[in-house]
């Protein structure tokens, strides 16, 4: 049985839709502690971003938000795919013999410019 004290004040209503420009800095909140998002990082993602979001190499990027929070908390997750070319996937061996952390290569390739979309 049910007491009014448990009902949750917070009721979700998740959505999915297209990042947009204005979204980014929300995103850059959720970028995890295993990339370790340091100033440097979070700057780099600021110049990039807002290029790979029009990117068509850049083929899905989505935001799930939570429309019964305040505008500035609503992003609880962002995702994004890319497609690597051929070569790019041999060169790192990700068909044969896949290293971890492949999202840091990427973004460092991506900054220094050796990565091209």
């Amino acid at each position: 049985m049910s007491r009014r004290g448990d009902v949750p004040r917070h009721i979700p209503r998740l959505r999915f839709r297209p990042t947009t420009q204005r979204d980014l800095p929300e995103c850059f909140e959720l970028l995890p502690q295993w990339l370790q998002p340091d100033e440097t990082l979070r700057r780099a993602h600021a110049e990039l971003w807002p290029r790979l979001l029009d990117n068509p190499a850049v083929f899905i990027t989505t935001v799930m938000e939570d429309l019964a929070l305040p505008p500035g908390r609503r992003i609880q997750g962002w995702g994004y795919g890319i497609v690597l070319a051929p070569a790019w996937v041999q060169r790192h061996a990700l068909t044969t013999k896949p290293r971890a952390y492949v999202l840091r290569r990427i973004y460092a390739e991506l900054l220094d410019g050796s990565f091209e979309l």
